[in-house]
């Protein structure tokens, strides 16, 4: 079984933060890595991901989608280029799923994949615009969709967002010393580093919604997971006749619910005034001002009326930190 990277008990915890905020640290919590290693391991994920994986060099970080023949995705992981392979971080209760997925198509391939050491844990870090909130560690923040390796086998890879953060991992002991000099950084809750994803606009597919959603509604197309250009991969027919041919009816959209006591599931429905449904909350989070701010795919024909959660909390939609109109 593939377990989650895990919370060690020395990260300090505390309240839902911000960036906005000041500087902060967390504990990244319901995560998994694997590792894709072997001579053929850079051609099967090519032929796998929506990402043109054979043009990625060894420091590079993406973005990336994975999706099946009806090109309904079943994750969206981050991949990162090693010196002998490529890692890919999922949600930890989906990660099993993929990697059975992924093992079916290995066949005489030489391809490993495998969880990472059980030791490894994981730790965010951001800071207001402007900051650098790697700088304590004597490095600098890495350039946008790179990562860069630490002393004991940390690595350090920057994330998107509108302000200055990055995800640390690897061993603990790696970890534990990077945790110490980040001293200066102020403890939050590991639910921050799940605020600032959704603040980014980035989807997680857990397992309630796996399968649920094509590429382009949870704004992949917008987020450079998508690589129009490359071969054929799983569901890259459904993909490309979407972006092609066809206009997007269902977009994912940030939704601020002022007064909810527990932030939604993945996968629960949001309501349109008719009671009708209008979508499906992708992921959530709590706010450090109350209640908690999520993710949704939105019927379009939807998005200016008045909207709720399914146990009738009012929410507001707000615009994503990126362009989503077709033109763009």
């Amino acid at each position: 079984m593939i377990e989650a990277l895990s919370k060690a008990r020395w990260m300090q915890d505390g309240p839902v933060r911000a960036a906005a905020d000041g500087a902060l640290r967390c504990a990244v919590t319901g995560r998994s890595l694997l590792a894709v290693t072997g001579t053929d391991a850079a051609e099967f994920l090519h032929a796998q991901l929506s990402t043109d994986v054979r043009s990625l060099a060894p420091g590079e970080a993406r973005l990336s989608s994975y999706s099946d023949a009806r090109g309904r995705l079943l994750a969206v992981p981050r991949l990162l280029v090693t010196g002998d392979g490529f890692l890919m971080e999922l949600p930890a209760d989906s990660a099993e799923a993929v990697a059975s997925q992924l093992r079916r198509y290995v066949l005489r391939a030489r391809v490993e994949i495998e969880p990472v050491p059980a030791d490894w844990v994981a730790c965010g870090i951001a800071g207001p615009a402007g900051s650098d909130p790697a700088a304590p560690l004597g490095e600098p923040l890495p350039l946008g969709g790179t990562w860069v390796g630490l002393d004991g086998g940390a690595h350090l890879a920057t994330c998107e967002g509108p302000v200055p953060r990055a995800l640390l991992f690897g061993p603990e002991a790696a970890l534990r010393r990077a945790w110490e000099r980040l001293e200066d950084l102020a403890p939050a809750a590991a639910a921050s580093w799940d605020l600032l994803d959704i603040e980014a606009g980035l989807p997680c597919i857990h397992a309630a919604t796996r399968g649920h959603f094509v590429a382009q509604m949870v704004n992949l197309d917008r987020l450079g997971a998508l690589d129009f250009r490359k071969g054929c991969y799983p569901g890259q027919e459904v993909i490309a006749r979407t972006h092609y041919l066809g206009r997007v009816k269902r977009r994912m959209y940030p939704l601020r619910a002022e007064r909810a006591p527990e932030p939604p599931a993945a996968g629960e429905p949001v309501h349109d005034a008719a009671g009708h449904a209008a979508g499906e909350l992708v992921r959530a989070a709590p706010h450090p001002a109350g209640g908690c701010l999520a993710l949704a795919v939105l019927r379009l024909d939807a998005i200016d009326g008045p909207l709720t959660l399914a146990d009738g909390t009012p929410v507001t939609r707000r615009d994503p930190p990126y362009p989503l109109d077709e033109a763009a």
